[in-house]
């Protein structure tokens, strides 16, 4: 008979999970071999669960506080946090993340953050549904970001040539924002 959630059975199906996290992590689908996985008794909303992919990880008390924050977001709403991001923006309440990766499911929440779904979803948007082509998807560990680049269809696949052209784009934009706050300026002033 099934006694209810316990630490003890969350960590027994992590423990099943975790070779399938770490391929991810191989495949580049996780951000640096960090994340946590969160899991919410289903009456109180307490952390009857928590554990990490790399406790040695710099960030690893940020993914530890991103993932409750799912979390709570899925709690509260009775929503996946993904379903509340897309299509009920209206249940956020002040000071909740807005990022997705929190499931609800008959009152039992589970979260995990370090998934780098967002970037993945937007190349799928712009290859996928506007044609354009995946110029380079990089990690940078000076900026410790990922770089991603697109390119319209037409235009040249040369990482080079479309990081000028990118960086042309932002300076014509930072001029044209410059000349518009310089305007408002000078329109205050004189009033």
């Amino acid at each position: 008979m099934f006694a209810g959630l316990s630490y003890e059975i969350c960590a027994a199906a992590w423990n099943v999970i975790i070779p399938s996290a770490i391929a991810a992590n191989i495949d580049g689908v996780t951000n640096k071999q960090a994340g946590t996985i969160v899991v919410l008794y289903p009456h109180t909303g307490d952390v009857a669960f928590m554990s990490r992919l790399n406790y040695n990880h710099p960030d690893a008390e940020k993914y530890d506080r991103i993932a409750v924050a799912k979390a709570v977001v899925s709690k509260k709403t009775g929503l996946p946090s993904r379903q509340v991001q897309q299509e009920a923006p209206h249940l956020y309440l002040p000071g909740m993340t807005k990022w997705g990766g929190a499931v609800i499911r008959n009152g039992l929440v589970v979260a995990f953050s370090g998934v780098q779904a967002v970037y993945d979803e937007a190349i799928a948007w712009f290859t996928d549904m506007l044609g354009f082509t995946l110029v380079a998807d990089d990690y940078q560990p000076e900026q410790d970001k990922r770089w991603v680049l697109v390119a319209p269809p037409g235009a040249p696949a040369d990482t080079d040539a479309v990081r000028l052209l990118v960086q042309q784009v932002l300076d014509r934009l930072s001029r044209t924002i410059g000349l518009a706050i310089g305007k408002a300026s000078d329109a205050a002033i004189a009033a």
